[in-house]
């Protein structure tokens, strides 16, 4: 959620605006049916890695069996310390970096039959090797399973890592990925088209962040002269593989050749990029503002409250769509009208009758005679709950032409 105001708060990336803008970001997880089961705003970007590593160890401690949940993560997850954490819990996420030409050359006889997820076709393959993946230092390495999500109509291989021991299926794994992508990701997608995810009822901003800290504009002023530096000693590099040495009569070099320079401003280059090498090694690489300012300046944090509650409400409004969803699947088979059906359902015209002990509403039936069926079949399945009030009133309800006295 974008900040416009007037105080200092850390930055999130946007993306809808595909821009990195002051706000807050909020991290949502949602089981394998759409239903939200965990959320967590946060100030600027957030810490995904974090959020993961901590909802497996919540939801590790729920289970009777003590099994650790599967958390299906997109590319942001992408970092081997992350992986290496994470080695006690379960996780599956897009590879980065996929070497294409080594997928496209795998013969299609390596891979399953066809399934069919979400209305697409799909075939898929394990490598029976686990591949080693290293950080950027190379001084950390984990070990995962390799995945190749083959896409018929689309004719992509797409590439899954996951470290689980428990689920040996790939195509378990395969199908659980593609939950979390494209025309798949009936979450978020189809949440945020509902609801106003991005709105915040109350904007306070008075306290000071417990997170003060921010990249030294010092530090990213000498790491991009570090790279221009390395850019330019590359481009001498190239240069030089194709001058020829050039020599005097009596066989000695000649100084003032082209290659010469070269070498001359390459020895230059080398030496000038030592030394900032040794200056980034003196700068921290981040900062805290409130003592650099002593205390002038300071990040702000966006009050949480308002927006958590506001979120609540929505996260269970939008759980309680997903039941009656379920409800309505027992009557009604054919899932392509299933939402639409229970969104004419829920805008039917009817009447509120209430009375010491009752609520009663009564909705107006449906023309097509399916649909009609399908509308008395979930409001039976409703009366049966028996729901309450808080204030102890049943509610009832019924389906007819006519207002009840």
């Amino acid at each position: 959620m974008a900040y416009s105001g007037k105080e200092k708060v850390h930055k999130g990336y946007k993306t809808q605006r595909r821009l990195v803008m002051p706000g807050q970001t909020t991290i949502y997880f949602h089981d394998a049916t759409g239903r939200v089961v965990y959320f967590s705003l946060e100030e600027g970007q957030g810490d995904l890695r974090q959020n993961i590593v901590d909802i497996s160890q919540e939801f590790q401690t729920q289970f009777n069996e003590q099994i650790t949940p599967l958390i299906v993560s997109d590319r942001e997850s992408w970092c081997v310390e992350h992986f290496v954490e994470m080695s006690g819990y379960r996780f599956v996420t897009w590879e980065k970096n996929t070497y294409k030409k080594e997928i496209n050359e795998l013969s299609d006889d390596l891979f399953s039959d066809i399934v069919i997820v979400n209305e697409r076709p799909y075939r898929f393959y394990e490598f029976p090797e686990k591949k080693q993946y290293q950080n950027a230092d190379k001084t950390v390495s984990v070990a995962l399973r390799r995945i190749v999500i083959w896409n018929l109509e689309s004719n992509t291989r797409p590439v899954c890592v996951s470290n689980d021991a428990i689920e040996k299926d790939k195509i378990f794994l395969g199908q659980n990925m593609l939950g979390r992508w494209g025309a798949s990701e009936n979450g978020f997608k189809h949440m945020g088209d509902r609801f106003n995810l991005n709105y915040v009822p109350l904007i306070k901003v008075t306290e000071d962040s417990e997170n003060q800290e921010m990249k030294n504009p010092l530090f990213k002023q000498t790491s991009a002269k570090k790279r221009t530096i390395e850019n330019g000693l590359q481009k001498i590099i190239n240069t030089l593989a194709d001058v020829a040495e050039i020599y005097n009569k009596d066989g000695s070099v000649r100084s003032n050749s082209k290659r010469q320079r070269l070498l001359h401003e390459r020895s230059e280059l080398e030496d000038e990029l030592a030394a900032v090498k040794e200056q980034l090694k003196e700068i921290p690489e981040r900062i805290n503002l409130k003592d650099e300012t002593d205390g002038e300046k300071s990040f702000k944090v966006i009050d949480q409250e308002t927006k958590n509650l506001f979120d609540l409400v929505q996260s269970m409004v939008w759980n309680a769509r997903r039941t009656l969803i379920d409800m309505l699947k027992r009557h009604y088979s054919d899932k392509r009208d299933l939402v639409n059906l229970l969104d004419h359902i829920s805008r039917c015209h009817g009447w509120v009758k209430t009375t010491h002990h009752a609520v009663f509403v009564q909705l107006e039936p449906l023309d097509v005679p399916r649909y009609r069926a399908a509308q008395k079949g979930l409001i039976n399945e409703l009366n049966s709950l028996k729901a309450c009030l808080p204030n102890g009133k049943v509610f009832k309800f019924s389906v007819g032409n006519k207002k009840e006295t």
